[in-house]
């Protein structure tokens, strides 16, 4: 090999170092998920929503379903309809999900937090965080007792922003019936 053919050889290996070490500088990883702008600005949104749901912002129904298995449905609406929050959680033979999707304004889920609860004493949270298009810029497995349980698949929560929380909810309504809100009585003076 020539000069000039190693010299270019090694040009173009180091470009090509250049572009991983960007590359990866720019990746979520499970050190730096935390810190990153996309994910700051994402837990603000969520952090929004559920301090709207709470103060009675956002509009809310909530539905209990009893149809084999035990579940509960909450969704939480904007003025405009846009759903901002939905809630599902479910008991089986041997665990429970209690899955919390975050949409945006413009009806886009940007986040998902899956608290999951086993008989063999597990508790663990998966938090998926997705970019505007719908892009899963993170995924996240915290154990937070117990020795494990199985998690949904990366695929599986790829294809969570395809899921219509109004089209689930409605589908919902057989067999479940609408928990009412009841006003808290005001204190005698």
């Amino acid at each position: 090999m020539n000069p000039t053919s190693i010299a270019i050889s090694f040009l173009l290996l180091s470009m090509g170092s250049l572009n991983v070490a960007a590359q990866s500088a720019g990746e979520i990883k499970d050190r730096n998920w935390q810190s990153n702008p996309k994910i700051i600005a994402i837990r603000r949104m969520v952090n929004s929503a559920n301090a709207e749901v709470r103060n009675g912002v956002l509009k809310t129904e909530h539905r209990v379903c009893n149809t084999g298995w035990f579940s509960r449905l909450r969704i939480a609406r904007d003025s405009k309809g846009t759903v901002r929050w939905y809630q599902h959680y479910q008991e089986g033979e041997d665990s429970s999900w209690d899955n919390n999707y975050y949409y945006d304004d413009a009806g886009r889920l940007r986040f998902v937090l899956m608290t999951s609860y086993a008989i063999n004493g597990t508790r663990e949270q998966h938090r998926a965080y997705f970019d505007e298009s719908g892009h899963l810029l993170y995924h996240g497995r915290h154990l937070l007792k117990g020795t494990g349980y199985f998690g949904p698949p990366v695929e599986d929560l790829q294809e969570l922003v395809h899921m219509d929380p109004k089209k689930d909810f409605a589908e919902a309504a057989e067999g479940c019936k609408e928990v009412k809100r009841t006003r808290k009585a005001s204190p005698k003076n």
